[in-house]
């Protein structure tokens, strides 16, 4: 499996939608308070399971108000903080970084 963090988990939701593909939605609440959401995918074919992170995710609260998945905390602000200050990751962009991979 591989976990990816992106700044814009909207538009990954977006895109996956309209194909009509399924995933799983989880949330959750940080340490600092912030509100958190990830999908899972797994890939066709394969046992490999992508999850994808994101913070201020207008569609994982909409989930978390439906009552939805709620995870222990996957990923959070500190841990995001660091990756966008390592990799000088706008607020804006929309790639994917790698936060963790296991085998």
């Amino acid at each position: 499996s591989i976990g990816l963090y992106t700044t814009d988990l909207d538009q990954y939701i977006t895109a996956l939608d309209k194909d009509s593909i399924n995933y799983l939605t989880s949330t959750w609440v940080d340490k600092d308070g912030s509100d958190w959401t990830s999908i899972l995918l797994l890939v066709p074919g394969t046992h490999m399971i992508v999850e994808l992170y994101g913070e201020d995710s207008s569609y994982g609260l909409q989930r978390k108000f439906a009552n939805t998945t709620h995870t222990e905390v996957r990923l959070g602000a500190t841990q995001a903080a660091a990756i966008k200050a390592h990799v000088g990751a706008s607020t804006s962009s929309d790639l994917l970084y790698a936060t963790r991979v296991s085998r």
